[in-house]
């Protein structure tokens, strides 16, 4: 305020410089805000639209038959342009879950022996809870469409 000569007078008639102030949101603080806006008993529940990744692949077992299909899965929502975390942990199924839980991404993906002899995916949609079997050629349609 003094170098525009930014100034008041006071009840006294005397001339004062304002003070001035600043405050800004940043990257920090939206990141806090979301994270206590955004969670359950769970851990995270990002939101979409600012989520790190949209989906979150767990891959259970090593079969050959379910490795080459998670790898397919995870170059395709690549190709896509769909973010994507996938996780290859030789772990079990309920720690890929917890964790998936956790981290809060929007969708998790499980993908099985089960997934290969179904024909069908399991998705579980952070936000709500729910989970539902989709076909692969829903897949898509359903992490896009959010």
């Amino acid at each position: 305020s003094e170098q525009t000569d930014f100034t008041f007078t006071n009840e006294l008639g005397k001339k004062q410089l304002v003070h001035l102030g600043s405050y800004g949101i940043g990257i920090t603080r939206l990141i806090g805000v979301i994270a206590e806006r955004f969670s359950d008993e769970n851990g995270l529940v990002w939101p979409k639209s600012v989520a790190p990744a949209l989906l979150y692949v767990a891959r259970l077992g090593d079969d050959k038959a379910v490795i080459n299909l998670a790898d397919e899965i995870f170059a395709t929502m690549q190709k896509e342009k769909i973010s994507v975390i996938y996780d290859d942990r030789d772990v079990r199924p309920g720690e890929k879950f917890g964790d998936a839980d956790l981290l809060g991404i929007p969708y998790r993906l499980v993908i099985s022996n089960k997934t290969i002899g179904s024909q069908k995916f399991e998705v579980k949609d952070r936000m709500s809870g729910e989970t539902s079997e989709i076909s692969r050629e829903e897949l898509i349609d359903t992490i896009k469409r959010s």
